[in-house]
This record gives structure tokens, C-alpha cells and sequence, in this order.
């Protein structure tokens, strides 16, 4: 199961968040994030159902 997730996987390696009444957004470097473990793997929504 986990190398057909893994096969899903976006490669995404930021986030930008819009926060209401914020000038500006938020950028976070993903990489950052999960850099302490391997395991993280972001995937769209609907992949785990079309598995």
C-alpha cells in the first residue's frame, strides 16, 4: 500500500496560507516542515479513493 501512495505523491514542498485580514500570506517551506522524518507523503484528496 505504502509504495502505490508513494507513487501518488504531489512533490509539493510549500504551502502558502491566506489568513483573513492579513496583508500579506503565509509561505512555509515544506521542506523544513518534514525534514525530521521520511514518511511524509502529501497526496490530493481523492488518490486514496481511486486506488
Amino acid at each position: 500500500m505504502l509504495a502505490r501512495v508513494q507513487e501518488r505523491a504531489t512533490g509539493a514542498s510549500r504551502m502558502t496560507l491566506y489568513r483573513e485580514g492579513a496583508r500579506r500570506p503565509v509561505r512555509v517551506d515544506l521542506s523544513k516542515v518534514f525534514s525530521a522524518t521520511d514518511r511524509h507523503v502529501e497526496i490530493m484528496r481523492d488518490d486514496p479513493s481511486e486506488t
